[in-house]
């Protein structure tokens, strides 16, 4: 019986090692991935160290590691960082609110306690809530009738019902900072597409496009791609834009060719060379045949 106890106490003491190593492994997965994103955030912040942005999301890692490792050090450093962003960027500064406020996560839920902690109640975050709901269904709206563009004999409701349905499920799963991300990369697809159309329209048509333009068959013109794709790359190449794996193989790209990158050092910025680069080579471009 005796050596039957032994065996089995051997038996859980195996187990639990092998449990901790485990957790362990796991722990240092985690940190390793931390110090990554740590990284990314403080290079951004070489090229602009004021960026209220990019501290608020430093902020924010710096917290994700306190919570990892159970150092205290790193919950220090996530409040002097908020600090640092909130004075760089007074308003319109969710993140550094978090970690300032309550420490809580950049997920919908997240936010929504750092409202109530900030404001002295849920009273106000539902007021704010109502006060939103307008734009929320504008919204909507707006994307089910584009979206009838191109699928006109789906129900309207029905589109609607779908897109709200969809926006509800990816605020639940995404956090604010990758929502952020989000934002950047987009703006590197309009900037260029701006430029496209505003040389188009008030340079080569002199502000007139017709009526044979406007509502006849005319199809794609492929060509204003060409301009549109270089001002993305351009946008791309003076400032790394979008989650991480995206700006890894976009420098991988530029780094395959023997181009600096970023360009300049993002010295430029990345809006105005995009926007140029776009704007001249439509100037470039075929002219259509003369409108009436």
């Amino acid at each position: 019986m005796r050596a039957a106890r032994d065996g089995q106490l051997a038996v859980a003491e195996r187990l639990a090692a092998a449990g901790a190593d485990r957790q362990r492994a796991e722990v240092g997965a985690v940190r390793r991935a931390l110090e990554d994103e740590i990284a990314f955030y403080q290079q951004r912040l070489t090229r602009d160290p004021r960026s209220g942005l990019d501290l608020a999301a430093l902020a924010g890692t710096h917290l994700k590691m306190a919570r990892a490792t159970g150092d205290l050090t790193w919950l220090l450093l996530a409040e002097q960082t908020a600090h640092r962003s909130r004075s760089s960027l007074p308003f319109q500064n969710s993140g550094a609110l978090l970690v300032l406020a309550t420490g809580a996560s950049a997920d919908a839920l997240g936010i929504g306690s750092a409202i109530v902690a900030l404001a002295g109640g849920g009273i106000v975050l539902i007021a704010l809530l109502v006060g939103e709901s307008d734009n929320a269904f504008a919204d909507i709206y707006s994307a089910a009738v584009s979206t009838q563009n191109v699928a006109n004999d789906v129900p309207q409701r029905g589109l609607a019902a779908a897109v709200g349905a969809l926006g509800f499920l990816l605020a639940l799963a995404f956090t604010a900072e990758r929502y952020e991300q989000f934002l950047f990369l987009i703006g590197s697809v309009f900037v260029p597409l701006a430029a496209v159309f505003l040389a188009d329209y008030f340079v080569r048509s002199r502000g007139r496009y017709g009526e044979a333009v406007v509502f006849g068959p005319s199809g794609v013109r492929w060509l204003g791609f060409v301009p549109w794709a270089a001002g993305l790359v351009v946008y791309h190449w003076c400032v790394p834009t979008g989650p991480q794996g995206w700006v890894d193989a976009v420098g991988g790209l530029f780094d395959g060719v023997g181009l600096p990158f970023p360009l300049f050092d993002s010295g430029l910025g990345a809006s105005i060379p995009s926007f140029a680069v776009a704007f001249g080579l439509t100037l470039l471009l075929p002219r259509r045949t003369p409108t009436r």
